[in-house]
C-alpha cells in the first residue's frame, strides 16, 4: 500500500509533521491515534490506498468533533475536492484560532461520501501558534495655524482618530492648512504644535492640547524686518539660509563686515562705491568678463618666444618684478628642436633667480632627430617655484650632449599668484 503525501502547505512545522506521518504509514508502522490497517469495512471503511487529511483551527485547546459527512473526489489529482462538515477543511486554514487540529483516514475509492465519524482517526493537535505581542506605543505630530489681528490666541485642543489619523474637534479658528500672509496686512499668523500619544497602542482616539502659540508668517510681497530675532529649534540665529535668492534687488548702504558667499551670482552687476569688497567667494560665476588686473589673487604674467640655435647651452627665462615675496609661480616651456649632428640628446633643466624652485631635476633626455626646429615634434615642460624676492627670473636651460648646433623654436610663459 502506498500512501499519497498530502499537499505542500508552506508551513514548515505542518509539512514536516504530515511528511513524517506519510513515511511512517508507508513503512507499515502504527502511529498513536491511527486506525489499524486490517479489518477493512469496504470503500467507506478505514482501509484503502489513499490517505485523506482534514484540518481545523480553534481558539481554545479543545479537540473538535470528528466529521460525520465528508465528500471527496480524487479522480483529477490536479483538482482534488474535499467537502466536510463540523468545521473541517481539506487544506490548512489560515484563520480560525491558534490551535491547529488534524485527522485522517484511508480510502479505496477515488470518489465517495463518508458518513461514519468513527472511521476517522482520533483528532490530534498538530501545532499551536505563538501569542501575539503587545501593541506598540504610537504618537502623532500635527502643526495647526491661526490668523489674528487682535493678539495671540490660546493653545488649541483637538482629538485624533487613530484608525484614520484624522483630527476632529479642533478649536474654532485653528486650521491644519498654513495661510499665506500679505506683507501689507495687519493680520498675524500663529502656529501651535499638537502631539498625540497612545502608550497602550490600542486606543480608538486620543486628545492633545497644543503648544503655546508662536507668531510665524509666510510672506508674499516685499518684506521689511523692524525688530525681533530669527529662531531655530528654540535658539536665536543671526542669518537667513536661503538656497536661492533668485530675483529682485538687494540694496544696502553698507555691507560692513564678513564675506559675501554665492554659489551662483547669475546675472546683473555688483557695484562697490568704495572700491573694496572684503572677500567674494563664488562656486560658479557663469557670465560676463573677469579682468585679470581686478583679481587680487593673480599677479605678474609674462612670456618670451625664441627661435634660434646654440652650440653650447641656452637659457630661456622670463623676468618678473613687483611680485609679493612668498607668491607661487609657474613657468611652462613648449617648443620644437633640431640638430646638425646625428643622435643629439637634449635635456631641459629648471633655472631661475629670486625664487626657490620646486625641483632642479633635469627633464628631457630625448634624441633630437630633425635637422631643424621648424617641423620637429613639440615638447612641453613645467616648473613651479616660490618667490623669495620681488623681482627675478624663471625658466629653463637647454643643453645637449655633443658638438654641432642645437636649433630651437620655443615659448616660455610665466604666471604668478599673489601670496
Amino acid at each position: 500500500m502506498n500512501i499519497i503525501k498530502p499537499p505542500y502547505t508552506g508551513d514548515p512545522t505542518l509539512d514536516s509533521w504530515t511528511n513524517q506521518i506519510t513515511q511512517a504509514l508507508n513503512m507499515g508502522l502504527l502511529l498513536p491515534g491511527i486506525q489499524g490497517q486490517t479489518g477493512g469495512v469496504g470503500s467507506a471503511g478505514p482501509t484503502g490506498n489513499t490517505a485523506i487529511y482534514l484540518y481545523q483551527r480553534t481558539t481554545v485547546n479543545t479537540a473538535p468533533s470528528r466529521p460525520t459527512t465528508v465528500v471527496y473526489d480524487y479522480t483529477d489529482i490536479d483538482n482534488v475536492t474535499i467537502t466536510a462538515n463540523n468545521g473541517w477543511l481539506g487544506e490548512v486554514p489560515t484563520t480560525g484560532g491558534k490551535y491547529l487540529w488534524i485527522t485522517f483516514r484511508y480510502v479505496s475509492n477515488l470518489e465517495d461520501t463518508i458518513t461514519n465519524a468513527n472511521t476517522w482517526n482520533t483528532v490530534v493537535l498538530l501545532s499551536e501558534d505563538g501569542n501575539d505581542g503587545a501593541p506598540a506605543p504610537r504618537s502623532l505630530y500635527r502643526r495647526v495655524y491661526y490668523s489674528s489681528s487682535s493678539g495671540a490666541p490660546s493653545s488649541p485642543t483637538a482629538t485624533v482618530t487613530w484608525a484614520t489619523l484624522v483630527l476632529s474637534g479642533l478649536t474654532t479658528g485653528w486650521s491644519e492648512t498654513a495661510p499665506t500672509a500679505s506683507a501689507t496686512s495687519t493680520t498675524l499668523v500663529y502656529f501651535s504644535d499638537l502631539i498625540f500619544t497612545d502608550d497602550t497602542g490600542v486606543a480608538t482616539t486620543g486628545s492633545s492640547t497644543g503648544s503655546t502659540p508662536i507668531e510665524g508668517t509666510s510672506f508674499s510681497g516685499i518684506v521689511t524686518f523692524n525688530s525681533g530675532s530669527f529662531s531655530l529649534d528654540g535658539s536665536t540665529i543671526t542669518s537667513i539660509d536661503g538656497g536661492n535668492i533668485s530675483t529682485g534687488t538687494i540694496t544696502s548702504n553698507e555691507i560692513a563686515t564678513g564675506t559675501i558667499t554665492a554659489n551662483q551670482i547669475a546675472t546683473g552687476t555688483i557695484t562697490a562705491a568704495s572700491g573694496v569688497i572684503g572677500s567674494l567667494s563664488a562656486t560658479d560665476i557663469t557670465t560676463g568678463t573677469i579682468t585679470i588686473a581686478r583679481l587680487p589673487g593673480i599677479g605678474v604674467a609674462g612670456s618670451t618666444t625664441v627661435n634660434s640655435n646654440t652650440s653650447t647651452t641656452a637659457n630661456i627665462t622670463v623676468s618678473f618684478s613687483g611680485v609679493n615675496v612668498g607668491s607661487s609661480m609657474m613657468a611652462v616651456i613648449t617648443g620644437t628642436f633640431g640638430q646638425s649632428t646625428a643622435s643629439t640628446v637634449l635635456t631641459i633643466t629648471p633655472t631661475g633667480s629670486g625664487v626657490t624652485l620646486a625641483h632642479t631635476q633635469t627633464t628631457g633626455g630625448f634624441v633630437v632627430e630633425n635637422a631643424s626646429a621648424v617641423n620637429g615634434t613639440p615638447y612641453t615642460h613645467v616648473i613651479t617655484a616660490t618667490a623669495t624676492a620681488s623681482s627675478g627670473t624663471l625658466g629653463f636651460t637647454l643643453s645637449k650632449n655633443n658638438s654641432g648646433n642645437l636649433y630651437y623654436k620655443v615659448a616660455n610663459s610665466l604666471l604668478t599668484f599673489k601670496a
